[in-house]
């Protein structure tokens, strides 16, 4: 009878212990590909949101972040393109971008990167994400 007793007691130990390295290695295969997908820029998966503003310190441009099954896209007037391609060939020589939180302004989207900086300053915006690569 105590024999049966720990057998069963060993399989369920067991079983959740395959269940929790199966719940490891998923979590870290998620992470891998984040990796894979964004380099250096997945600091801007891990901590922006849908509607948070990046910025393109090298060129000035700029455009609103939308997340969508797992991808980051940034919409830039009329085009929508996934986040590495936003940067183009450009990345190769690095990023250097920042990623806004609008706090208290109504049309966070018209601002330039000048007028976010200063938005900054007076505590309007929150500076979510610095990546300076180069």
């Amino acid at each position: 009878m105590t024999n049966m007793k720990n057998v069963r007691i060993l399989f369920f130990a067991s079983g959740i212990l395959a269940f929790l390295t199966s719940l490891f290695l998923l979590y870290n295969y998620h992470l891998m590909q984040v990796e894979d997908q964004y380099g250096d820029l997945q600091q801007v998966y891990f901590d922006g949101e849908s509607g948070d503003v990046i910025v393109n310190n090298t060129n000035g441009k700029t455009g609103i972040l939308l997340f969508e099954k797992g991808l980051v896209f940034v919409v830039s007037g009329s085009e929508k393109k996934e986040l590495n391609e936003w940067f183009g060939r450009q990345a190769y020589n690095g990023y250097y971008l920042f990623v806004y939180r609008n706090k208290s302004l109504p049309d966070i989207k018209s601002l330039s990167a000048n007028q976010l900086a200063h938005e900054l300053q007076r505590k309007q915006v929150s500076l979510v994400v610095r990546i300076d690569s180069r």
